[in-house]
């Protein structure tokens, strides 16, 4: 039985992004993965791992959500939003594209 495409892409959601687990990126991602980045290009798989790590280490509540909510350790709610989509294939995310609205609001949390 196959794994849905969206069960795969929240699994990295939920367990990677969220649950600070680099290591789901060799199970989830194809080793010919393809972030198209408006921002750095096309990266792959271990640039991925590389800048979310960075993600990790600068914003240490970070935390996804459909809203788009970061709790950076200042205290401060930051939120901006970013619209993605990816294609999985063969139960791996193959390809990303997602475009960022970095225009942020930062509130008292």
């Amino acid at each position: 039985m196959s794994v849905e495409p969206k069960a795969i892409v929240l699994r990295w959601i939920n367990d990677g992004l969220n649950g600070r687990n680099l290591a789901v990126i060799d199970e989830l991602f194809a080793p010919n993965y393809v972030n198209h980045s408006p921002r750095l290009g096309d990266v792959g798989r271990e640039y991925t791992a590389k800048e979310t790590a960075g993600f990790f280490k600068a914003l240490s509540d970070w935390q996804t959500a459909a809203e788009g909510a970061v709790v950076p350790s200042t205290g401060k709610l930051v939120t901006f939003t970013i619209w993605e989509t990816s294609r999985v294939s063969s139960g791996k995310i193959v390809e990303r594209w997602a475009i960022h609205d970095f225009q942020q609001q930062i509130s008292e949390t």
